[in-house]
């Protein structure tokens, strides 16, 4: 990666919780982001995760879905702009977005963008420390996961939308099309319905973390009550 210094975070306060714009982004290990989930909470609680595609290798898979595609430092410039003006901050769960806009947008955006940042993940282990609350035990996710803090929350989604297979899927879908194959006929008959489930998987569980990484920085700031 391009850049490694330490990355120190800020959780958000409740009221930067509650008019945050919330991002989470899907990939593969060590390459640049192909997939952003964007909420703006402010909409309304039937607001829309825009999702987009940042990955022209992925281009057939975004027409299919109907989604936009673009790079990271367009998006992240566009987040920027619009945060500052308006602001707002943009609020992930941990450090990750912080990470890999170092790493593949330009080091003056990169420093605006790490400037807005709050970590909903921080919040909610300074949280559960004050309370002392045990993490629900999961066979599926370990440590400080997304996954576990929406359960001790009580905000539950099914159990399959919690999907760990996002590197696999965007590395199966990228050889595919490189392959010459196109949405329609990636590979035959239930192997072609499994890749296009496993996409449509994907963007489910984006949407998911962004709705989750809401909700519990909204209860651990003191903004909403889930029991």
């Amino acid at each position: 990666m391009a850049n490694t210094n330490s990355i120190r975070t800020i959780a958000p306060s409740a009221a930067e919780a509650a008019h945050a714009i919330v991002i989470d982004c899907e990939g593969r290990i060590d390459h640049p982001p192909a997939e952003m989930g964007i909420l703006d909470p402010t909409l309304g609680p039937d607001a829309p995760v825009r999702q987009v595609v940042l990955l022209a290798s992925l281009r057939l898979a975004a027409q299919a879905k109907g989604l936009e595609l673009t790079n990271l430092e367009s998006v992240v410039g566009e987040l920027v702009e619009r945060t500052e003006r308006e602001g707002r901050c943009i609020m992930g769960w941990s450090s990750r977005e912080i990470q890999l806009v170092r790493d593949y947008c330009s080091p003056r955006l990169a420093a605006r963008f790490e400037a807005l940042h709050r970590d909903a993940k921080k919040a909610a282990k300074a949280w559960r420390k004050k309370e002392q609350q045990p993490l629900p035990k999961s066979s599926v996710a370990t440590g400080a996961s997304l996954w576990r803090f929406a359960r001790l929350i009580g905000y539950e989604a099914s159990s399959s939308l919690w999907h760990r297979g996002s590197a696999r899927t965007i590395a199966i879908l990228e050889d595919a099309f490189d392959r010459g194959c196109t949405y329609e006929t990636l590979g035959r008959g239930r192997a072609a319905a499994r890749r296009k489930a496993r996409w449509t998987r994907l963007l489910r569980h984006n949407e998911l973390d962004c709705r989750a990484t809401y909700e519990i920085a909204q209860f651990v700031t003191g903004g909403r009550d889930h029991s």
